[in-house]
């Protein structure tokens, strides 16, 4: 969550849309490496 706080506040000076933008693509990322490492089990039921 430290990192969104800091993305937040670099892109002070940015439009909110744009602050969004990042927090969604970092969130994304996130779950994308969760899924994947979920996917790298083979015994996971």
């Amino acid at each position: 969550m430290n990192l969104v706080l800091l993305e937040a506040e670099a892109t002070g000076g940015l439009p909110p849309i744009l602050t969004g933008i990042i927090s969604l693509a970092v969130l994304l990322t996130a779950l994308g490496i969760v899924v994947a490492m979920g996917m790298g089990r083979p015994n996971s039921k």
